[in-house]
């Protein structure tokens, strides 16, 4: 393989692995939230409040406390 092919493989392995860290860190910060949402909600914090407490939307916390409710 010529050092150009070389060149370009590594740059799109490195590029791959950056995506892939950023996609990890967005996919625990979002379990994260939930997890402190879905305990807010235990503890019997408004929806207003959890969402300006934990930056999350009206919309997201009333699916997550509905998805919980059905596992039960």
């Amino acid at each position: 393989m010529c050092n150009l092919s070389q060149g370009v493989m590594q740059k799109g392995i490195e590029i791959g692995k950056s995506q892939g860290m950023a996609q990890g860190e967005a996919n625990g910060i979002a379990l994260k939230s939930k997890e402190v949402t879905l305990n807010l909600l235990k503890k019997g914090f408004s929806y207003d409040d959890i969402s300006q407490i934990v930056n999350v939307d009206l919309a997201t916390i009333e699916r997550w406390a509905k998805e919980t409710s059905q596992s039960i």
